[in-house]
């Protein structure tokens, strides 16, 4: 694992390509933040909460949890996505036809409460096979 460069803050910076999940240490608490989109700036951030042993070990990812839908690509970050949301939720009178442009843009039925662990799983299948660049 080789450091790219330091952060304002001095964190280390790696890339995505550089790095896996195995190279971080297994001690619960250890983190990191991922920068998705640099464009929109969409930071995660992952904390080991407890190692598990499971017998027989999985072949592949499995999503066991989660919540909410992520939101749409390109939907401008954080502050796009509050904005995005407030407009579908509850729009001024006069932005009724942006809301209507907004659930066209966003495939007709976004449900930011949405979530679908198997539909998770099998992107995270795809992203993982063998030979695949995600």
């Amino acid at each position: 694992m080789s450091c790219a460069k330091r952060s304002e803050d001095g964190a280390r910076i790696f890339d995505a390509n550089e790095v896996r999940l195995r190279d971080f240490g297994r001690k619960p608490g250890t983190a990191f933040s991922y920068i998705y989109d640099y464009g929109d700036n969409r930071r995660h951030m992952a904390t080991l909460e407890k190692l598990l042993s499971v017998k027989p070990a999985p072949k592949t990812a499995t999503c066991i949890e989660g919540a909410r839908c992520g939101p749409p690509e390109d939907v401008g970050g954080p502050p796009g996505y509050f904005e995005f949301l407030r407009i579908l939720l509850s729009p001024e009178p006069d932005e009724i036809e942006e809301q209507r442009h907004l659930k066209r843009w966003s495939g007709g039925k976004f449900d930011s409460e949405r979530f679908d662990a198997g539909k998770v799983s099998k992107a995270l299948r795809t992203a993982l096979r063998k030979g695949r660049r995600a």
